[in-house]
């Protein structure tokens, strides 16, 4: 049985697929894209508990794909991003991330945040 399913929507490939290994390993079901604009497409389609993103995203306004996300309440969204512009972070909490994590997060961090939004 899974422990749960993520999303992992970052630009950075080789990040990706080392935080999919390693969730994998610990018994979650994983998907990941790394393009910005398929980000809320595959999120409508992908049936996940919890959403981990990047919202520095060089194509789209981050905050506004968040917002998009959280709209649609089928999921938890974890804002994973090395921006960490306090005004950025409020922000993100406000329109309905359920945390807030600055790269390089440890590992067992982001494993706590997903356990949490997850509960």
């Amino acid at each position: 049985m899974s422990a749960g399913s993520i999303l992992f929507v970052d630009e950075d490939r080789s990040l990706v697929e080392s935080l999919a290994h390693w969730f994998e390993e610990k018994g979650y079901d994983t998907a990941s894209t790394f393009h910005p604009l398929q980000r809320l497409m595959l999120a409508a389609e992908h049936e996940c508990d919890v959403i981990v993103i990047d919202i520095d995203l060089p194509e789209m306004d981050g905050l506004e794909v968040l917002g998009e996300l959280v709209q649609r309440e089928m999921f938890s969204v974890i804002v994973h991003t090395a921006n960490a512009c306090p005004i950025f972070v409020s922000r993100a909490l406000e329109i309905g991330a359920v945390n807030y994590l600055v790269k390089p997060a440890a590992l067992e961090d982001l494993e706590d945040a997903i356990e949490s939004a997850l509960s």
